[in-house]
C-alpha cells in the first residue's frame, strides 16, 4: 500500500531530520553523489537503510533522502521519501513543481516471472523504484487533444501520449531527465545517467527494481562474443507522416509522441519491454533511445505501485 504506515513509515519520519546532516543518527548508508556497482538481480541483494544530502539548484534548497530496503517472505519491501542521491532542478529551466519529500512503501517480489503477456505502462502506476530512493514513471499524464497539446489530465487510455524525453513535449526536465509533479515527486522519464558509469568498459550495475520485479541495469552487457557493448533498444522511428485525421493531423512524426514509435523485433538486442536475458537473467536495460527504461511490464506489476 502506498503512503505513510507502520513502523517501517515511522522510520522514515524520525530519519528524514538526519538525512541531510547526520547518516549516522539514522545508521544508514551515504549514498550522496554515489554511482552504483552491485550486479546482483535479486531485491534481497540490497537490503540496507541508505541517505543521501543534495541540492535543488533552481529553487535553491537542500534536501534529504531516505530509503529503507528489508526483505522477508520472498519480497522486499521498498520505503523511501522519493528524493535521489543526486542534484535535481538543475536544467536549464525550472521545474514548473516545486521538489518535495513524498513518502511511499513499494513491495517487490524476490523471485520475479514472466507473466503469459505483457502488461502496459500506464498513468496508473509508477513503473518502478529505483536505488536511489526515486521513482520511475514512464508514461506521461499528457497527450495531443483536439489538436492542442495537453501536459496534464489526459484521458489514461489516449492516443498520442506525449514524450517527455522530446525537447518539443513541453516538459522541463533535468540534467537527469527527471522532473516533479504537482505533489513535488521527483521522477524519471529517461535515463538516470547519474547511477551508473557512462561511458564505460564493464556490464552496468542494478540500478533498481521494476514494479513486476525484474531488476534494471545500465546500459552496459556483454554479448554472446564476450564484448561488453551498450545495449540497443528494438523500438524505432516511424518514418511515415502521422495518419490524417489523427491528432495531431498528417504532420512529420519527430519523437514527439510516443505514437512516433513501433517495437520491431530483432531490430536491436532488447523485446517489446526493453528487457532481455542475460547470463540466465532477465532484465531491463536503460538505452539512449525510446523506451529509454522499459517498453512495459514482462511479468505482473504489484498493487503497491498504483497511484
Amino acid at each position: 500500500m502506498n503512503g505513510n504506515g507502520g513502523t517501517k513509515g515511522t522510520l522514515v519520519g524520525v530519519c528524514l531530520g538526519f538525512a541531510s546532516l547526520l547518516f549516522t543518527g539514522c545508521m544508514c548508508h551515504n549514498i550522496s553523489y554515489k554511482v552504483f556497482t552491485t550486479t546482483t538481480p535479486r531485491c534481497s541483494d540490497h537490503q540496507g537503510t541508505y541517505c543521501s544530502s543534495i541540492h535543488d539548484v533552481h529553487t535553491p534548497a537542500d534536501l534529504g533522502g531516505i530509503l529503507l530496503i528489508e526483505y522477508s517472505a520472498g519480497s522486499c519491501t521498498f520505503v523511501t521519501n522519493g528524493i535521489p542521491n543526486h542534484d535535481i532542478n538543475d536544467g536549464s529551466t525550472a521545474f514548473s513543481n516545486t521538489p518535495a519529500a513524498v513518502s511511499r512503501e513499494f513491495t517487490v517480489t524476490n523471485a520475479p516471472a514472466a507473466a503469459p503477456a505483457p502488461t502496459p505502462l500506464s498513468v496508473d502506476r509508477y513503473s518502478a523504484i529505483l536505488l536511489n530512493g526515486a521513482i520511475v514513471d514512464l508514461f506521461a499524464d499528457g497527450c495531443c487533444d483536439g489538436g492542442v497539446d495537453v501536459l496534464v489530465g489526459c484521458d489514461p487510455k489516449a492516443p498520442w501520449r506525449l514524450d517527455p524525453m522530446s525537447p518539443e513535449a513541453g516538459y522541463h526536465i533535468d540534467t537527469h531527465n527527471a522532473h516533479c509533479q504537482a505533489d513535488g515527486t521527483y521522477h524519471y522519464h529517461g535515463p538516470p545517467s547519474g547511477l551508473y558509469v557512462y561511458p564505460s568498459k564493464t556490464v552496468s550495475p542494478v540500478i533498481g527494481f521494476a514494479a513486476d520485479g525484474f531488476p534494471i541495469r545500465g546500459p552496459y552487457f556483454e554479448d554472446s562474443t564476450g564484448v561488453i557493448r551498450e545495449a540497443v533498444s528494438s523500438w524505432q522511428s516511424i518514418s511515415t507522416a502521422r495518419p490524417a485525421g489523427d491528432c495531431p493531423v498528417g504532420t512529420t512524426r519527430d519523437g514527439k509522441y510516443i505514437d512516433d514509435y513501433q517495437y520491431v523485433a530483432g531490430s536491436g538486442d532488447l523485446d517489446q519491454c526493453n528487457g532481455m536475458v542475460v547470463k540466465g537473467q532477465y532484465a531491463y536495460f536503460v538505452t539512449s533511445t525510446y523506451p529509454y527504461i522499459m517498453g512495459c511490464f514482462t511479468g505482473t506489476p504489484d498493487p503497491s505501485f498504483s497511484k
